[in-house]
């Protein structure tokens, strides 16, 4: 499936309502991707510079926490501890393309 079927797909598979939002989610999983490979470079030589790579994914997770505090809806405390980690990997398997594999997996039973 090509990049434009999956856009197509998540949004409704209508292709005018695909807009730049649906870029989001790539592009924070390949910022944080990038900032913890040079984080860890930065690591590795010893590199000020490059340890400033670690600001992309802990700027990220601080988003993720930040949402989830910030939903106002009414909810218990366990379902509020846990939330910033589903609100987090929905984001991060639909930065990876799992919609594309969905059609692929639909006869799959559990």
């Amino acid at each position: 499936m090509t990049r434009g079927l999956g856009v197509a797909s998540l949004s409704g598979g209508i292709r005018e309502t695909a807009n730049a939002r649906y870029l989001a989610p790539p592009l924070a999983v390949l910022g944080v991707l990038a900032g913890s490979c040079l984080g860890l470079l930065g690591v590795l030589f010893d590199s000020r510079l490059l340890r400033l790579g670690f600001l992309a994914p802990a700027g990220y997770l601080a988003l993720i926490i930040g949402g989830s505090v910030a939903t106002g809806q009414p909810m218990s405390a366990a379902a509020r501890l846990r939330l910033p980690a589903g609100v987090g990997g929905d984001a991060s398997l639909l930065g990876c393309g799992l919609p594309h594999w969905l059609p692929a997996c639909s006869s799959v039973t559990i």
